[in-house]
Order: C-alpha cells, then structure tokens, then sequence
C-alpha cells in the first residue's frame, strides 16, 4: 500500500467527517439550484458507506454527479460546494479525495474559518490519516494551511 491507498477501514473512518464537511456548505449550492439533489445525495450516500449500507461502484456514481452538478452551475460557490460533496463522496473508491473537501472551504464565506472547522472536527484517528497523504505544507494555497493546520 502506498501513500495514496487507503484501506477501506481507512475510507470508512473518513467518511462521516467529509460528509460533515460538504454537507456545511451545500447550501450554498442549494440556494443557486434548490432542485438539484445531486450534492445532497453524494453527502449521503456518502454517510450510507460509512455505515456499510452503500457500495464503491454506488458511490463513484454519486461522485460524478455531484462534479456533473458542478458544472451545471456558474455561481463560484455553488461550484465549490458541489466539489466538495464530490470530493467527499469519492473518498469511498480513492481515500485521497480526502485533500477534496478543502472545497468547502472554497465555498464559504470565511475560508480561514471553514479550514479551522474541518481541522477541528477532525478526530485523532481522521488527521492522521489526512496527516499520511501527501499534501503541500508551503504556500499560501488553501491546501497548504489546510495541511499546516493538521501538523500537530
């Protein structure tokens, strides 16, 4: 197993903090499109994986509508907030996507403030999975603070 593959204990014990994540913003994508269910559904097919309810090959189906929703939208926001429940959702086949969800940083209005909730929210046993990724810890890209804040 390398750097970027996780095991599917690793994938579970991610998903209720990137559905919590995504989940912080959509409405920022709901507010733009209230009749596109395709990031709420991501997020909670997501949290249905989690519990062992949902399949890999369910939820990359989920994954590619939520970024097809992304698409549909111009608002930046939206997109960002329809990224991150992307991001989120693919965690489930590829645990990198993990590094994903800083969209929802990008969708709020307090980025800084969004990076300090999910870092928060994040259990001993979450960071240091986010902590085994590779991720940029120089810069000012979101995530590069984003993995600065994780370092303990």
């Amino acid at each position: 197993m390398d750097e970027l593959t996780l095991s599917e204990a690793q994938r579970r014990a991610l998903a209720p903090w990137a559905a919590d994540c995504a989940e912080r913003v959509l409405r920022c994508f709901e507010a733009i499109a209230p009749g596109d269910a395709r990031p709420r559904e991501a997020v909670d097919g997501l949290r249905a994986f989690a519990r062992g309810e949902r399949s890999v090959d369910a939820l990359r189906a989920l994954s590619a509508a939520a970024h097809e929703a992304a698409r549909d939208v111009r608002a930046p926001a939206a997109v960002a907030a329809a990224r991150a429940a992307g991001h989120a959702a693919a965690i489930a086949h590829t645990g990198s996507h993990a590094r994903g969800v800083i969209y929802a940083a990008k969708a709020s209005a307090d980025p800084e403030a969004e990076l300090d909730w999910q870092v928060r929210h994040a259990s001993p046993q979450v960071k240091a999975i986010l902590n085994a990724l590779p991720m940029p810890r120089e810069g000012a890209t979101l995530i590069a603070r984003f993995a600065l804040k994780l370092t303990p």
